[in-house]
């Protein structure tokens, strides 16, 4: 027997059809979005482990704690900045050479932190930091500037 078939309700029910195979009673997510999520968590998971293995991955504690110290260390080192340099710049009326005095102070303090940022790196990595590596401009805070004349107003070298 031949019959007529509305196509339009029959699509309509084909769809309908489909969409209660994967809705869930509750409206939550069906089996196959769950096993998507799943699969899409697993390689998350795998690529944190790749990357911690490969040393790329620090712990938030651990990133907190080194920047915490370093700002301690420049907040204290800033504060003390016009004390060690206030005798060298009190009788000084060369611009250049004030420049020149707190440009090298700066540079000492950024040194510093970045002896402390190495000093973390160097335990986090399991080695101690060799002295022979250690650069030349980070002595202590407020020395005199390497390679300087001494006594000769304006002898100093200058910041370009």
């Amino acid at each position: 027997k031949a019959r007529l078939i509305n196509v339009r309700q029959a699509v309509d029910w084909l769809i309908a059809r489909a969409v209660e195979k994967v809705q869930t009673p509750d409206g939550g997510e069906t089996m196959d979005q769950a096993e998507l999520r799943k699969a899409r968590s697993d390689a998350d998971m795998a690529a944190l482990k790749t990357a911690q293995m490969a040393n790329q991955v620090l712990m938030l504690e651990e990133v907190e704690q080194t920047v915490e110290r370093v700002m301690v260390m420049c907040a204290s080192q800033l504060d003390g900045l016009g004390g060690r340099v206030a005798a060298r710049l009190a009788a000084e009326t060369d611009s250049a050479v004030i420049r020149q005095v707190l440009f090298d102070e700066c540079r000492r303090i950024r040194a510093a932190m970045a002896a402390e940022l190495q000093a973390s790196a160097d335990t986090e990595a399991g080695s101690e930091s060799d002295p022979a590596t250690a650069d030349e401009d980070s002595g202590p805070v407020g020395g005199p500037v390497p390679g300087a004349a001494a006594g000769k107003r304006g002898a100093r070298p200058v910041a370009q």
